[in-house]
């Protein structure tokens, strides 16, 4: 089986585009639709974008540099590779550098121990601060709310820390 010149050349391109790490999965499903390499066709026959899980994929299939994945083995395979196993190893680097949990901002004690008694999912919190003109001062309270990730609406009302642990 033979490369086809035009797609692999944007196939291509598209590697060496996220390696830089100046792309998202998204624009390269973008820019990579703009020049004709598209996912199938909808219904009505019109070609449309890469989702963002298929440019993972491809980003991620070892195929691309003349190897294979089989049963979990990873094998060298007879066909011609398009990129580098270089160039290969630094998009993953740029994909585990982008996935790395980061740190977030707040550290809410009670989230992820509670669940909604509404829907069961898990709660979670958000942080406020007012102002007060008269006392002059700054006020900060936590509110703790069902993250709402059912498909049916919950109602439970949002609720004060102090409220929730007393």
């Amino acid at each position: 089986m033979d490369l086809d010149p035009k797609t692999s050349q944007y196939v291509k391109k598209a590697w060496q585009l996220y390696s830089t790490g100046q792309y998202s999965y998204q624009q390269l499903a973008d820019w990579l639709f703009k020049k004709g390499v598209t996912a199938k066709g909808r219904d009505d026959g019109q070609p449309k974008v890469l989702a963002v899980n298929a440019v993972y994929s491809l980003l991620s299939n070892p195929f691309y540099y003349g190897e294979f994945k089989y049963n979990g083995e990873i094998y060298q395979g007879v066909h011609q590779p398009l990129i580098t196993k270089d160039l290969f190893d630094q998009v993953q680097g740029v994909i585990l550098s982008r996935s790395k949990n980061r740190k977030t901002e707040h550290n809410f004690e009670l989230t992820n121990l509670i669940k909604c008694s509404g829907c069961g999912y898990m709660i979670t919190a958000e942080e406020h601060k007012k102002y007060y003109k008269t006392t002059n001062r700054m006020a900060t309270y936590v509110y703790y709310h069902c993250s709402k990730k059912s498909r049916t609406r919950c109602n439970q009302p949002y609720i004060t820390e102090p409220n929730l642990v007393s």
